[in-house]
Parts: C-alpha cells; sequence; structure tokens
C-alpha cells in the first residue's frame, strides 16, 4: 500500500525529527500516556491520606551531631523521602530526594565544592542551595540556558531551621511559623502550631547534647506508646537500665488531660535499687521528656547541705517513616570533659546514657565517675551501648503491634495506674492522627530485625569512621602476625603472633557489632 503525505505534512514531520527529544516535543498521545496516574497501593494511598491531614508543624528529620557534612543523606517521613546536605557556608539543606530530569535520588550522588551544588550521580545535573539547576552537561549552553530558567529543572527545596543540632524542616505547602519568634508562656488557648516550634518542642535539651538516631521496624505509635511507659524498664532493659527487682508499683497521676498540643503526667518509680520522682511531658506532636530526682536510699546518711540532688533528664524526637517504620533521635547529657567540638560535622565526644545533672544554682555538681567514664569513651562506642538498650525491645515491639493489628487496641487489659499514660497517648492518636494503613509483613530473619548497619551505622558519620578505624587496626594486626610467623620458632615470635590473633578476635567482634548483634531475653539472667 503506498502511503502519500502531503508537503505540508512532510515539513511538520522534518520539524519535529530535527527536535531534541524532550517531554515538550513528544507527541500528544504519548505525552498522554507518559502522564497517566500510576495506581497506588493500599500503602501508598493510607500514607497520601495521611500526608494531606498530617498536623501541620515543623518535623525534626535528623541531627547534624550525626550527619556527614560531605555527604548527600536520605530521610524519610511519611513514606516521603528527602535529601539533607551542606553547602558551603555550612548551612544544611532539605531537597526532594528526586533528580526533575528522571527522578533519580540526589541522595545517591554528591556535593561538587568547587560549584557548591548538589550534584545527579545519574547524569550530573547540578542543583544550587536554592533547588535551581545550575548545569546540564548533556545540552548546549543555549538550551541549557533556557532549561536551567524552567521550574520544571528545579528541585523542590525545603524551609529548613537548626535547633540545638536537629534538622527541622517544614515539608508542607504555605510560610512556616518563624521559628525564631519570641514565645510567649505555654497556655489553654495556644495552637498546636505555636506549641510545635522547635525552639518548644526542644526545651528539656541542654545546648551541645550529643544525639543518637535510629529508624526502627515497629510504628511510630507503638515507638510513642513504649516511650510513655517507665514500668518497663525493669524488665525490657534489664542489666542495662535496673533490674527486674526494682519492679513496684508505680504512683502515676490519677487525670491526665490530652489536648491537641499533648499532656504530661507525674509518677514515682524504682530504677537502679533507688527510689525517683519525676514527670513525663508528650509535646504533640513528637518530643517526649523526661524530668526526675533520685530521691536519698533508705538509712543512707543526709548528704551535706547545699548538695544537688542526683537527676535524670532524658528526651526523644520521634517520626514516622512509613506504616511499620519510626525514626528516633534521643538526646543525651553535655559533657564536659569531652564536648562535641564547634566543627561543621558536629565532630566530638559526649554521652547518651540519658542521665544528666543539673546543678543548684551558684553551685556546680562534681560530675560523677559514670558520667566522666562515659564522657571518654568514643563516640561510636557511646552509639554501640544504645544500640544495645534499644534491641532489647524490638522484637517484641515489631510482633506487639502486628498482633495489634489483627485484634486492636481495645483488647489491651490494662488494670494498674502505671498503663495510664498508655491510655492517654491512645486517646491522643485517635483524635489527632490518621491512619497511616497497613503493616508490612513481620520480619523473621532476627539480622535483618536487628540491622544497626541500615538502622544507624549507615547513617552515622561517627559509627562509619569507627568501623574505618577497626578495619585499619585489623589490617595492621594482619601484617604484624603475618611477619611474626617468620620468625615463629622463637618464643617471642610466638607470643606476638598469640596476641595478634586475639586482638583480630576483639577487632572481628567490635566491627560486627557495627551491623547487628541478637538479643535474647531468655539468656538475660
Amino acid at each position: 500500500m503506498l502511503l502519500t503525505i502531503s508537503f505540508v505534512q512532510a515539513a511538520a514531520l522534518l520539524r519535529f525529527a530535527s527536535q531534541p527529544y524532550r517531554l515538550g516535543f513528544i507527541p500528544p498521545v504519548e505525552t498522554a500516556r507518559l502522564r497517566r496516574p500510576v495506581r497506588a497501593t493500599a500503602e501508598q494511598a493510607a500514607l497520601a491520606a495521611a500526608w494531606s491531614s498530617w498536623p501541620r508543624a515543623w518535623v525534626p528529620l535528623a541531627s547534624t551531631f550525626e550527619l556527614d557534612p560531605e555527604r548527600p543523606t536520605p530521610v524519610r517521613f511519611l513514606g516521603r523521602t528527602f535529601v539533607v546536605w551542606q553547602d558551603n557556608d555550612a548551612d544544611w539543606r532539605a531537597f526532594e530526594d528526586a533528580c526533575p530530569h528522571r527522578l533519580a535520588p540526589l541522595s545517591e550522588g554528591r556535593i561538587d565544592r568547587h560549584a557548591n551544588a548538589l550534584e545527579c550521580a545519574y547524569h550530573g545535573w547540578q542543583f544550587t542551595p536554592t533547588g535551581s539547576c545550575a548545569r546540564i552537561p548533556q545540552a548546549e549552553p543555549k538550551v541549557q540556558k533556557t532549561a536551567c530558567a524552567s521550574s520544571k529543572a528545579c528541585v523542590k527545596a525545603y524551609p529548613l531551621h537548626v535547633e540545638k543540632s536537629v534538622v527541622f524542616v517544614w515539608p508542607w505547602s504555605g510560610v512556616p511559623p518563624d521559628p525564631n519568634a519570641k514565645e510567649g508562656d505555654a497556655s489553654p488557648t495556644q495552637s498546636l502550631a505555636e506549641m510545635a516550634l522547635p525552639r518548644h518542642q526542644l526545651a528539656s535539651v541542654v545546648p551541645g547534647a550529643s544525639t543518637y538516631t535510629r529508624d526502627l521496624p515497629y510504628g511510630w505509635d507503638t515507638l510513642l506508646e513504649n516511650i510513655v511507659d517507665p514500668s518497663h524498664i525493669p524488665f525490657a532493659h534489664h542489666g542495662l537500665q535496673g533490674k527486674r527487682e526494682d519492679a513496684i508499683p508505680i504512683n502515676m497521676s490519677d487525670t491526665i488531660t490530652v489536648k491537641e498540643t499533648g499532656f504530661d503526667f507525674k509518677f514515682e518509680d524504682r530504677t537502679g535499687g533507688r527510689f525517683r520522682s519525676g514527670s513525663g511531658e508528650f509535646r504533640a506532636p513528637y518530643v517526649i521528656s523526661y524530668a526526675a530526682e533520685y530521691l536519698p536510699k533508705p538509712g543512707a546518711p543526709a548528704p551535706p547541705p547545699g548538695t544537688p540532688p542526683r537527676t535524670f533528664n532524658l528526651t526523644l524526637a520521634m517520626i514516622p517513616i512509613s506504616a511499620g517504620w519510626s525514626r528516633a533521635i534521643i538526646f543525651g547529657a553535655k559533657n564536659d570533659y569531652n564536648a562535641p567540638k564547634p566543627s561543621a560535622g558536629q565532630e566530638g565526644k559526649g554521652s547518651l546514657d540519658g542521665v544528666g545533672s543539673q546543678p543548684a544554682k551558684g553551685k556546680k555538681k562534681k560530675a560523677s565517675i559514670f558520667a566522666i567514664i562515659f564522657g571518654l569513651m568514643p563516640i561510636w562506642l557511646t552509639h554501640m551501648l544504645s544500640s544495645r538498650f534499644l534491641d532489647s525491645d524490638l522484637a517484641f515491639l515489631h510482633y506487639q503491634e502486628q498482633e495489634i493489628q489483627r485484634r486492636g487496641t481495645l483488647d489491651y487489659f490494662m488494670p494498674a495506674p502505671a498503663d495510664r499514660p498508655i491510655g492517654a497517648l491512645r486517646k491522643w492518636l485517635a483524635e489527632y492522627i490518621p491512619s497511616l494503613g497497613p503493616l508490612p509483613p513481620p520480619i523473621w530473619e532476627r539480622s535483618r530485625l536487628l540491622d544497626r548497619w541500615a538502622q544507624h551505622s549507615s547513617h552515622c558519620v561517627h559509627c562509619q569512621r569507627g568501623l574505618e578505624g577497626v578495619n585499619r587496626w585489623r589490617q595492621r594486626v594482619s601484617a604484624t602476625l603475618a611477619l611474626s610467623l617468620i620468625g615463629f620458632k622463637w618464643m617471642p615470635f610466638r607470643f606476638v603472633a598469640a596476641t595478634c590473633l586475639a586482638l583480630l578476635g576483639a577487632l572481628q567482634a567490635i566491627g560486627d557489632q557495627f551491623k547487628w548483634q541478637d538479643f535474647k531475653h531468655y539468656q538475660n539472667h
């Protein structure tokens, strides 16, 4: 069959063939096909619905104490991924983690310090700190200039504020509340947006405090519920914070008033063999803090007049990643013996034991030996201990929420006063927070469930450098072992070889703990 076309049609085809093949020149039928919406899964639909009705507040995404300033780091919140990076002016930036070219993740790219730009690893497109496109290597200068001027070439940049080392991002549309606005006294009439300013959320955090961040394989509601429950400490964290023998009936607030901005409660319990009296506060939507004083042991001599009491202070910022996943940022106490250095990467040493000292006015409290030892530890080691602490209740929380999904929280039986904060939290969640959708399938493989590398070490600059140091020492010890074998017939060389073998075993064990370690309660006596 002979196909005939007119001169006008032929000219149109020639014009089209001479144009670069970009979306603006794709025929209408093909354009419609490319723009056809993809059918969302039930999980994606639930997260999209949750996003539209989620409380509008600054979101604590990450800690600059742990971020590598030379690396674009991916961070997830409510099913969406952001990339956080630091520009040449030491300002932190937050972008949508998708290159506008073909949606490759920018977190896989690099920071070009010569251009002060974030570069996509796929085709080398570069973006300025404000998100505008600065370079398209594949385009001629004239085409590049026109393309870079288009809003389609820009990556979405989000308002960002750093408060006490925490990167707060405003991922919503509209102008965010001024994080530097002068705050008045808290009152019942204040809205969530007013009360959820970064300054208020982290009011209990000491400036210069260290942090430990971990992505956890259980939901945000499960994480919040666990943190407002002081009664689980003697059992879930036996040998790490207190012992099972510390468990007593907890004197808990009779009534807990739940508001949009959160709630607070008072409690009296025992930990480490000592009674303590304190309070807990849920600063909606993301922060829970504790402040308590340890009471003198019965029969112990009274401390000298003016001696400040030993205190317990703990603050956590927690966000939902997706259904069945959450992120916790745990704040430690500032340590004057080995405080973080004021550098771009927030490198330094500090403690993450959650125990802080609040000195009395006019008198500085002398630090305990315990605090000094923790302060002298390298940060990666304190993070390793913190990982062990979270490992101790991770597995049963993961499996617990699978059962909750099947049966619902109405099957809870909570006769003790210690469970009142759990009831208050569930009331707040039901009233103010939408569902995040169905949970993913349970994780039965222990090494995946307790994967410290994926959940913490891979995005912590201190633990990455710690593992690099361990690996360097393994290479040095291996080389020494090889040399010692040359003179193995002499006793000194045998001693060196035996020492090297022992060191290699220890270094292997330490290196493995950056990746994963099992926790079995039936072996924790």
